[in-house]
């Protein structure tokens, strides 16, 4: 197979063909099963519903969500997702020695094969090694508003409750169904910052399953919609 040699996770960077509907999503197995040698798992197309209808999730207002028909497949797709086998080490993947570039290696006539880069512009230098001068820089910030702000329902028309975001510790990784069981504890994390000019390290401590009250305006209440709804793409939120 074309990637079978390769040193570096491949994945299927869309799936879901919408051509027969509902989608059953029966690729997953396939995707995440023993027999899969070549590809890294997936990303499914796509959270929101949109006008090409490829959507998990109809967000009819700010108020108020509808998990489609489409969700609830991939839900018990998911779940018969053997973790144990899917997170253990793969041998032969481990065993692949790492590619030595060479533009022997490109055999495509669309790609440029001439890895002569141009001059640097001036002043291009000194960017490189003293960085931007004042550069504004994000910062990590507690998440305190948990609890889903909006009325959820299921295709069928069903309520979904007790909807919440799960914050996982920074030694922990998203599974399927986690989220059911999840009782991280407080944690200090190391993040590399920004300041502009130079990198630094900070810490922060997070508690892993910290759930209030949530009080806000509309764009908060979307935004926390999509960052707890989409979140069952990585594993977490399987309701």
């Amino acid at each position: 197979m074309q990637f079978a040699d390769t040193n570096i996770p491949v994945f299927f960077s869309e799936y879901g063909c919408n051509n027969v509907k509902p989608r059953t999503f029966t690729n997953v197995p396939v995707l995440y099963g023993d027999q899969m040698s070549v590809l890294s798992g997936g990303l499914v197309y796509e959270y929101t519903q949109e006008s090409d209808e490829y959507g998990l999730v109809a967000i009819n207002s700010s108020k108020e969500v509808t998990l489609m028909q489409d969700y609830q497949y991939l839900k018990e797709q998911y779940a018969k997702i053997d973790m144990s086998a899917l997170t253990s080490v793969n041998e032969t993947a481990e065993k692949q020695e790492t590619t030595a570039c060479a533009s022997s290696l490109i055999t495509e006539s669309t790609f440029i094969s001439n890895w002569d880069l141009p001059k640097r512009p001036k002043g291009g230098d000194d960017l490189v090694t003293s960085g931007v001068t004042s550069a504004p820089s994000g910062a990590i910030t507690s998440v305190t508003a948990t609890d889903m702000p909006a009325t959820v329902h299921n295709y069928t028309g069903a309520e979904v409750t007790g909807l919440a975001l799960v914050q996982l510790g920074c030694a922990d990784s998203n599974a399927p169904g986690l989220a059911a069981t999840y009782s991280g504890g407080e944690q200090t994390c190391s993040y590399a910052t920004s300041t502009g000019t130079s990198a630094k390290s900070s810490s922060s401590s997070s508690a892993g399953n910290s759930v209030s009250p949530f009080v806000g305006a509309d764009f908060q209440a979307l935004a926390l919609i999509g960052s707890v709804l989409a979140a069952f793409l990585g594993g977490v939120m399987i309701l």
